[in-house]
């Protein structure tokens, strides 16, 4: 299954939530592990961080899309605020060529767009 655009634009920002990172060194096998306190189902291994780094990003966009898709609540690390979200109002003729990130809902006078802040 695909991801529709806003939850396309829900992943990009559960990627750059700041998860709680369980990192470990098996030295019997001489690779490192890394989980995600929050979401146990994302497990990355590497014998460096070159390839653990890769298999961590493969494993959250993995479980995260698996959240989305299937319409269940994402555990949240503690204390976790969602960022506040800026609204923009722009001509509806604009709205294809602003992509996916933007999530148009209705307005008066045009279309308000909200957008994740940085």
């Amino acid at each position: 299954m695909t991801l529709t655009p806003s939850q396309s634009a829900q992943l990009d920002r559960f990627l750059r939530v700041p998860w709680t990172l369980l990192k470990s060194f098996n030295h019997d096998e001489g690779y490192h592990v890394v989980r995600v306190k929050e979401l146990p189902e994302v497990l990355a291994t590497g014998r460096d961080d070159a390839e653990l780094g890769a298999e961590f990003w493969n494993a959250l966009r993995s479980a995260l899309t698996s959240y989305l898709l299937d319409g269940e609540p994402i555990p949240m690390p503690a204390g976790y605020k969602e960022p506040r979200q800026q609204v923009q109002v722009v001509p509806a003729s604009r709205v294809a060529r602003e992509g996916d990130l933007w999530q148009p809902v209705t307005g008066a006078g045009g279309v308000a767009l909200l957008s994740p802040t940085s």
